[in-house]
């Protein structure tokens, strides 16, 4: 999966967050809400299976590969920025080939700081500060 077509897809399914936030606000039906929960599980199905099997095939399986898997999953529900999502599961990704999986704690706190979700000191992560990835790697 190219990096185009990781961000297009994450892009997508982050966007789909705020649709469903928004339809739910609005009093959409249960009917159409539960579309729209069904293309995002979709879309992260979709990247889930990409990420893994581009894991494996750079020799990260296993446990590796399903929580690679699931920090995009992870990053997505926290709502961090498509762009900057895409980049960080691509350094991570590297970072973690051949090293414990006793560090992703480490880079799953960053990730919660830098989302503004943790209590970051000012209490918006990346949004208001503009840090990036290359801040934080």
């Amino acid at each position: 999966m190219s990096t185009l077509d990781l961000y297009v897809l994450t892009h997508r399914a982050a966007a789909l967050v705020g649709e469903i936030a928004m339809a739910q606000r609005e009093g959409w039906s249960a009917h159409r809400i539960h579309e729209l929960e069904d293309i995002r599980a979709t879309a992260l199905e979709e990247l889930h299976g990409h990420a893994i099997a581009e894991d494996v095939e750079r020799g990260i399986e296993g446990d590796d590969a399903l929580m690679l898997g699931r920090l995009l999953e992870f990053a997505l529900l926290l709502d961090v920025e498509a762009p900057r999502t895409a980049i960080a599961v691509r350094v991570l990704r590297d970072r973690l080939h051949g090293q414990a999986l006793d560090q992703w704690s480490r880079y799953l706190g960053l990730l919660r700081e830098k989302s503004g979700r943790a209590g970051a000191a000012h209490g918006k992560g990346c949004r208001c500060c503009g840090a990036g990835v290359a801040q934080w790697r």
